[in-house]
């Protein structure tokens, strides 16, 4: 109940309360448009030969991809290729991953792959394709944010993945493309590496 001055007019005192989130509001919604808004640096992104594995007969070359950046990068184990020259042929062989939704690569850590090494490579040298935003993508960190914390609850969840209406899709930066690649390498499989 809205109390009433002497003088007719209305009495804030009971209405203290509506004080601090009418003050925050505005902060929390500025703050949140900046944090949308501020570009993010350039990925910085390496790939790198980790060694061999065999398996059964097939000899397979551990390739490492690792985000050395700030910025969150995509990595789908799909979009990669590897050019081999064994003499005077040229092979290439193409990621055939069996995921459709890609991984997150967050800052200083890695995502580990496998390509086929064909028998009597000389040199050869892999390149792998990734996205990146280049201001924050607040459906995506979200929800990678609940992960990590591993936030199981559907009342979390069940909205989260409703929440698709068209106009979120404006508040959605532009995915863009990036690719990191080996130098020609001329390491090739021992019987030394492991099985």
């Amino acid at each position: 109940m809205i109390e009433k001055n002497q003088m007719g007019g209305v009495s804030f005192k009971r209405l203290r309360w509506w004080y601090v989130p009418l003050l925050f509001l505005p902060i929390a919604i500025g703050t949140f448009i900046h944090w949308l808004t501020k570009p993010l640096p350039p990925p910085v992104v390496s790939l790198s030969l980790k060694g061999f594995k065999v398996y059964p007969t097939n000899t397979y070359a551990v390739m490492c991809l690792s985000n050395l950046g700030p910025t969150i990068i995509y990595f789908d184990s799909r979009y990669w290729e590897a050019t081999f020259i064994s003499g005077k042929a040229m092979t290439t062989n193409y990621g055939q991953g069996f995921s459709t939704i890609p991984s997150l690569v967050l800052q200083n850590s890695n995502e580990v792959f496998y390509v086929e090494v064909p028998k009597g490579s000389k040199s050869w040298r892999v390149e792998a394709g990734f996205s990146y935003y280049r201001h924050h993508h607040w459906r995506f960190e979200l929800a990678d944010w609940l992960i990590r914390k591993r936030v199981t609850s559907q009342i979390v969840w069940k909205p989260l993945g409703y929440f698709d209406p068209e106009w979120t899709r404006l508040l959605e930066p532009e995915e863009l493309g990036g690719s990191a690649a080996t130098g020609w390498l001329t390491n090739v499989p021992t019987a030394k590496d492991p099985k």
